[in-house]
Order: C-alpha cells, then structure tokens, then sequence
C-alpha cells in the first residue's frame, strides 16, 4: 500500500505527506516522540497555525483558532456538504462520506486517490453536544486494531472559534506511529483549506 492511504486515514481531517513505501511496524513506533520538541514542518510556506502538544504517552493534543463562530465550524466538521470541500488532500476526492450524527451513529469516509486505489476509516459516535464537542473512535479500515478515540471541543472567542482535539490511543507506539507519519503537516495543510472554506460560508 501506497503511504498517502495511511496517511490520509490518520491525517482524520486532511492529507499527509510521505516519501516512502508504506511499512506498518515502522508507521506504529519506529520512532519516539520527544515531549519537548519544537514543531517541525515540511514546508517552509505552509502558514503553520496549528499546535500539538503531548498531554500523555498515549495522546495527541491539536489546538488551531478559527476566524468563524463556533456552530459553523462544528458544523463543517460534521456535515458531509462541508467536509467534502475540504477535508481530502489536493490530488484527491472523497468519493463517500456518509455521517449519522447522533450518539451511537456512525461514519465513513471513502478517499480515491489519483492511482484509483480507495481507502476507507470509520467509526462511532460516542458523544456529541453541537455547537460545544464531540466523541468519536477512529479507524483506518485496513488497520483496525491501531484505532484512536478523539474528541474535538468547540470554544467560543472574540474572534472566532478555538478547535481542541485530543487523540488517545491504545498505545504509546499507536500515538507516535501516528505523529511521526506526517500528522503535523497533514493537519496545518487541511485546516488551511478550511479556513478558505469558511471564508466563502461567511456574510
């Protein structure tokens, strides 16, 4: 398998950027994460606005603010007319996006990428109180048993909105693995995309 189909999964709002032959020991811990780090991103133009932090051995911490209120981007997190516009990677489409919003409902994403090939991810729903947060598992469907829980909290601001997502994992090696990807990158280069998006839905 190609690594953008892994990465896309992981990415779980945007693409990832790889060089390499995808190689699942080696995508799930082949290196560890160092707390103090600084963040490192693969283009020197992307406008990095994103942050990531290590809250525990087994989590990710995302915090980006967004200039839009709050219920609009929740909104375009979870309606598939809005995720479709910005959620998949340039050079590819979401070809299925089917979303039951409601605790216990479920999701799937279905990418095609330009070789043809189709990646699927999954998951349930296991809180949801909208405009404020949402709880769902996350599963790459080609690799099940490495799935995280994440859950994105919607704040309200002066100027817009503060998204914080948390990843846990079931594992330390799950979490790196899922970091040393491509994480950061993936995710700086959606949430761009995004907030072009919410311009456009904007008076």
């Amino acid at each position: 398998m190609k690594p953008t189909a892994f990465m896309n999964a992981f990415s779980h709002m945007g693409p990832y950027v790889a060089t390499q032959e995808f190689n699942a020991p080696r995508a799930f811990g082949w290196k560890a994460i160092d707390p103090t780090r600084k963040p490192q991103h693969a283009m020197k133009t992307l406008n990095s606005k994103t942050r990531f932090t290590f809250p525990s051995d087994l989590e990710i911490k995302v915090e980006r603010h967004f200039d839009a209120p709050r219920e609009l981007v929740f909104d375009a997190f979870t309606l598939p007319a809005y995720l479709t516009k910005w959620w998949a990677p340039e050079g590819q489409e979401i070809i299925s996006c089917e979303i039951d919003l409601r605790v216990g409902g479920r999701y799937r994403f279905v990418l095609r990428e330009p070789t043809g090939a189709e990646v699927g991810f999954r998951g349930e729903y296991l809180e949801l109180k909208r405009p404020e947060r949402f709880v769902h598992s996350f599963i790459f469907e080609p690799y099940p048993d490495h799935g995280a829980v994440e859950t994105l909290t919607f704040e309200s601001s002066e100027s817009g909105t503060l998204l914080t997502i948390v990843l846990k994992h079931k594992t330390k090696e799950g979490r790196d693995g899922m970091f040393n990807a491509g994480m950061e990158h993936g995710m700086n280069a959606s949430h761009a995309q995004l907030d072009k998006l919410l311009v456009t839905l904007q008076p």
